[in-house]
């Protein structure tokens, strides 16, 4: 059974390569399967205070945070949080496109357009390819590999390839700058909501949201995403050439024997027979109705329709909204809520009913994120969902009509 999932996963995955570029992607609601809800859940689960946004200041940015750049929209300021970095903060480099070239030529990428001929590539499934751990390290722990869709590697003399193509074309490695830390990662796919149901790819998904869990906040940059601003000291043109110089001298993490390299490949090789032979030795596998979601209109009925169909526990698309709304009430109130506490304090000076309601939504919401599997409270169904979605809609309105502020 476990089998017969996972390479159900990998097929839709390989159908949906040119169909995932039609769609919006990395949306945060309406269950589309190159959405980022699933991700989201993860990081709820895995206590990590991730804030999405499509607009990044980074002047504002703090040390002690972290930004994911997984869509971001072409500008000069991206290549100016390499400050951020030196300055301690951890920058995971996720987008492929070209919005991200000023950042990587700052800091002296190497970029490829494929993976290259010796690519360990799913016969007759166009832009599917397996990656394989070269080098120990939490970002990989008990993932075998990594499947991808339409990767973009890279190399960088002073990083640590932790999983690669070949030994040239890296699809993710690690690397301290300054008193920073930089994680890339060649496919910003691997964040979809079809990509996170192979459970290799989940567990790299939770390896990353732990390895960020002690930052203060994780800013996630989606949209495509802007960023402005930039942290002090950015400007220097010296400052600049010192970044550089210093990634390109960081000590990297001992790179594996040659014969572990070769190893690895030969194990790949070996899983992408297999699972080809899985895919076309099955009946189970019959074209793109597959990719098919039932449900997919946007928004609230969107999504409850989706996992209606998925699972009869909407827990999941219930965490995604308890972030939103934090989300949304910190940007009409122009002040961080990130707790039923915080979120009654500024709305006391509105109103003190809508305190009190927005408290009693806050705090129900709070009880499914605390609850564990088995306890009351894991399980929320569609009429209790859509409760929570219709309150917290409600609450919304009555601040967006009493502070005139747009959510």
């Amino acid at each position: 059974m476990r089998a017969a999932i996972f390479f159900t996963a990998i097929l839709i995955i390989a159908l949906g390569a040119e169909i995932a570029r039609a769609e919006t992607d990395f949306t945060v609601h309406g269950g589309r399967w190159n959405g980022i809800g699933r991700f989201l859940a993860m990081a709820d689960e895995e206590s990590v205070s991730l804030a999405v946004t499509s607009s990044l200041d980074a002047h504002a940015l703090d040390p002690g945070e972290a930004v994911i750049l997984l869509e971001v929209a072409p500008g000069r300021d991206v290549a100016r949080l390499s400050a951020f970095v030196d300055r301690g903060g951890l920058l995971v480099i996720a987008d492929e496109s070209e919005a991200v070239t000023p950042l990587y030529a700052r800091l002296g990428f190497v970029r490829f357009d494929d993976p290259g001929p010796e690519a360990a590539r799913l016969p007759s499934r166009e832009g599917v390819y397996l990656s394989t751990p070269i080098l120990e390290h939490p970002l990989v722990d008990g993932v075998g590999y990594l499947v991808t869709n339409l990767p973009r590697p890279f190399a960088h003399p002073g990083l640590s390839p932790i999983a690669a193509f070949d030994d040239e074309r890296h699809l993710l490695a690690v690397g301290r700058l300054g008193q920073g830390e930089i994680v890339a990662i060649g496919d910003g796919s691997l964040f979809i909501d079809q990509s996170l149901e192979l459970r290799e790819n989940a567990r790299f998904a939770r390896n990353l949201l732990r390895h960020l869990r002690d930052r203060s906040r994780v800013h996630l940059v989606v949209g495509p995403g802007r960023v402005v601003g930039a942290p002090a000291g950015s400007g220097d043109r010296g400052a600049i050439r010192d970044l550089r110089d210093a990634l390109n001298r960081v000590a990297s993490i001992p790179t594996p024997p040659v014969g572990l390299y070769f190893t690895a490949v030969a194990l790949l090789a070996f899983t992408v027979v297999y699972v080809a032979a899985k895919f076309f030795g099955n009946e189970a596998f019959q074209g793109p109705r597959t990719l098919v979601l039932r449900g997919t209109e946007g928004g609230v009925a969107g999504r409850v329709a989706f996992h209606r169909e998925h699972s009869s526990n909407l827990r999941s698309p219930a965490l995604v909204y308890r972030r939103t709304l934090y989300e949304a009430l910190s940007t009409m109130l122009d002040a961080e809520v990130k707790n039923p506490a915080q979120a009654a304090a500024r709305l006391r000076g509105l109103d003190e009913s809508l305190a009190t309601s927005a408290t009693e939504l806050l705090e129900r919401l709070e009880r499914v994120h605390a609850a564990r599997s088995g306890e009351i409270g894991h399980r929320v169904s569609r009429r209790d969902y859509l409760q929570l979605v219709e309150r917290g809609e409600a609450l919304l309105r009555e601040v967006e009509r009493r502070t005139g502020a747009p959510r």
